[in-house]
């Protein structure tokens, strides 16, 4: 007897074979659906057995193709940023969003290629995209001046893992700048090539290193003082700790004349005494006191080995210079009339 075995697909009969009672059902055809895997033959659509090749045909049958959904993995490459596991999705299930990975310095822009919405029938890896974060850097000038090109700075914007850029120059009238240097413990010196790696806003300081030839002076209770300057300031401005005014003297080369009086001569006429603080001393004196016409008394500082020319002039009230020995001693007090004292100095 001949039996009849009809092979049903989703698109219809795919073919009707032709098999003698009692024999095998020998080859059976093998079909493919995208993101399926196919799982046998069947006597029913739900259930049923399932029909191999050896399996003996006793009755004539329709039989109906099984199928087994696939699983697909998205793998995530985060290029250095905190891990993402790896999701296992059913062929066009819908895809989700992944957690969010972070990353030091950076935000997450996105995924490339940009996830699905629904799940293909491959194996996918993305890969994330991040934006390197901006942050705002402010220079605190310590004292000193900001300045660039004639420009004043006082913050700038820079890019995490790319360098600092263009950074400001700063001046100070008692200092010579050295840098630009983070606060703290770990003070770092930060320069145009420096890497950025802050993740949040910074403040960079001018670090300073004070002039030898400087001296601050201060004009109180009719008394010129020459100070040494123990922070970093500009002309101008108040000097605070040693209640002196921030109008430096550059006492190693400054050259005066009678066009061009020290700035302190603007209170020669008040001035009765003048003292000099330790390591402050004038090489070049001339018309230093000129005209101070009610200076009385003066200590000059044991450094000073030559007083010239006007030092003095039109002192007349000057009563006493008060001075160690000179190496090289001759001088014209000008108009004024004082007696000297001289201590000798030692030599070495």
């Amino acid at each position: 007897n001949k039996m009849y075995i009809t092979f049903e697909a989703e698109e219809g009969v795919l073919e009707t074979k032709e098999i003698t009672y009692g024999d095998t059902y020998g080859d059976l055809p093998v079909l493919e659906k995208e993101g399926y895997t196919f799982k046998g033959w069947y006597t029913a659509m739900d259930g049923g057995e399932k029909v191999e090749e050896n399996t003996v045909v006793t009755s004539s049958k329709t039989l109906y193709p099984r199928w087994e959904i696939n699983t697909y993995t998205i793998t995530f490459n985060t290029d250095g940023g905190s891990d993402v596991e790896t999701m296992n999705v059913d062929y066009n299930d819908e895809v989700t969003e992944p957690t969010i990975p972070t990353k030091l310095g950076y935000t997450f822009a996105c995924w490339t290629p940009e996830l699905p919405e629904r799940m293909p029938a491959e194996n996918l890896e993305v890969t994330a995209t991040w934006t390197p974060n901006e942050y705002t850097v402010r220079f605190e000038a310590n004292g000193g001046n900001i300045v660039n090109l004639g420009d004043t700075w006082t913050e700038k914007t820079v890019t995490y893992g790319k360098s600092y850029g263009e950074l400001p120059q700063a001046k100070s009238d008692v200092a010579t700048f050295l840098g630009w240097y983070t606060s703290g413990d770990e003070e770092k010196e930060i320069t145009s090539d420096s890497i950025v790696s802050i993740t949040k806003d910074q403040t960079l300081y001018a670090k300073w290193e004070l002039l030898d030839n400087v001296a601050v002076y201060s004009v109180t209770d009719n008394s010129l003082r020459f100070l040494k300057p123990t922070k970093v300031f500009n002309a101008g401005t108040i000097y605070e700790d040693r209640e002196a005014t921030a109008i430096y003297t550059d006492y190693e080369t400054a050259k005066y004349s009678s066009s061009n009086l020290p700035v302190w001569n603007a209170y020669s006429s008040t001035i009765e005494k003048v003292t000099f603080e330790t390591e402050v001393a004038p090489v070049s004196t001339a018309y230093w006191f000129y005209k101070c016409n009610n200076l009385t008394n003066i200590n000059i500082p044991n450094k000073v080995q030559i007083i010239q020319e006007r030092t003095f002039s039109y002192c007349h009230k000057l009563k006493r210079i008060n001075f160690y020995y000179f190496w090289q001693c001759p001088f014209r007090l000008g108009y004024a009339r004082a007696k000297t004292t001289a201590t000798p100095m030692t030599k070495r």
